[in-house]
């Protein structure tokens, strides 16, 4: 049976904020003649709002400082979850960051800083919206076989780990992180593994090296038309606990973080090891029926 279409619920606070829904730290809307935005009235501004039911929640936002940069740290309570900076004087790619939460009321906050400090010119913030994405995804350890599980990194409470990487997003099908660093990592706990993989997409030309243990192991070249899906046994790798996958951009527009990746994933045996005690008893056994089977044709003395 296939699985449900994700719903996405987008609630647009440029220039309204629904009933239920708490504003804080920000202007009334403003108008620039193209554009609404706000304003920020001090360094840190938040939005709370509650959920029937656990979901997937993106934040999009875009800041435009005219003098100095400006760094957005958002955060859940005390959680990171993303830290951008934008460039001065220029209006650049909204962000999209989002993290998985439970049924319940939360509380998203944005901290503003411009070069560590306090900013001292007016910040402006663009499409601020929040989105909803309902059902939630498969769990993220997956029974996959016979004493086999899939670990999957893009699921709540997720045992693998990623760097090298912008936060999670959602493209309306998938859920996708774009590639800030030139290597991205990812890691597992401690395991008996099987495989490892991931999608890799760019709009352009690019290449991709998949290395384990300093080896490398996978190569492969992708286009706009062609992601990458490096495949790689871990097998001849029980000690490793990583893999780090290179990615060039080769077009000339842009050399660095042209790349998406989806589906990271790592699957392990779970077979039980097995353990003294039940070698020895195996052994225990072993050693009772050959003593019975010699009785048994030992000749028979008169």
């Amino acid at each position: 049976m296939a699985a449900p279409e994700p719903t996405v619920t987008t609630v647009d606070l440029r220039t309204d904020v629904p009933a239920g829904w708490t504003l804080a730290g920000l202007s009334g809307p403003k108008f620039d003649g193209v554009n609404y935005y706000r304003v920020p009235q001090a360094d840190r501004s938040s939005v709370t709002f509650t959920l029937d039911a656990a979901q997937f929640v993106e934040l999009e936002y875009q800041l435009y400082s005219p003098v100095q940069a400006v760094t957005a740290t958002l955060r859940l309570g005390e959680q990171l979850i993303h830290q951008r900076t934008f460039a001065a004087g220029r209006f650049e790619p909204n962000e999209r960051a989002g993290t998985f939460l439970p049924a319940g009321t939360h509380t998203v906050s944005w901290e503003y800083q411009c070069e560590g400090q306090p900013c001292t010119a007016a910040v402006s913030q663009y499409w601020t919206q929040v989105r909803t994405v309902d059902p939630m995804p498969a769990q993220a350890r997956q029974v996959v076989g016979l004493h086999t599980e899939r670990l999957v990194l893009n699921a709540p409470d997720s045992p693998l780990a990623i760097k090298g990487t912008g936060a999670l997003q959602f493209d309306g099908l998938n859920f996708l992180r774009r590639v800030t660093d030139q290597d991205v990592q990812l890691s597992w706990p401690e395991g008996k593994l099987l495989n490892a993989s991931l999608y890799v997409y760019a709009p352009q030309s690019f290449r991709v090296t998949t290395r384990v243990q300093g080896q490398v192991v996978d190569v492969q070249q992708g286009s706009k038309l062609k992601g990458v899906s490096p495949a790689v046994s871990l097998t001849r790798f029980p000690e490793a606990r990583s893999l780090t996958v290179t990615v060039d951009c080769l077009g000339t527009a842009v050399t660095q973080g042209c790349a998406y990746v989806y589906f990271p994933q790592v699957s392990v045996d779970t077979t039980a090891p097995v353990t003294v005690p039940v070698l020895g008893g195996a052994a225990l056994a072993v050693v009772m029926g050959v003593a019975t089977l010699w009785r048994l044709l030992a000749p028979v003395r008169p």
